[in-house]
């Protein structure tokens, strides 16, 4: 396929699909993203709440907790 820009409003069907399979499966990778975030929060307050106070501490506390999860690599955008 082409590398080249077409103009705007010019997209064969081929090129829409990409597009429209590209935003499909980068949207979830956004939304994980803004979870992700949500739970750094909820576990840096719960690590103060179990007694944890050093910044230092806490990121590494809450670094370690969050990562586990964050293994599972996400799927590459399949190619048709």
């Amino acid at each position: 396929m082409d590398t080249k820009t077409p103009s705007f409003g010019i997209f064969d069907p081929e090129m829409l699909a990409t597009l429209e399979q590209t935003f499909k499966a980068t949207w979830p990778l956004l939304e994980k993203e803004s979870e992700l975030k949500l739970g750094l929060s909820q576990t840096i307050v719960a690590l103060v709440a179990e007694g944890v106070i050093g910044a230092n501490e806490l990121q590494k506390l809450a670094l370690a907790r969050l990562l586990l999860p964050l293994h599972e690599a996400p799927s590459p955008v399949a190619r048709p």
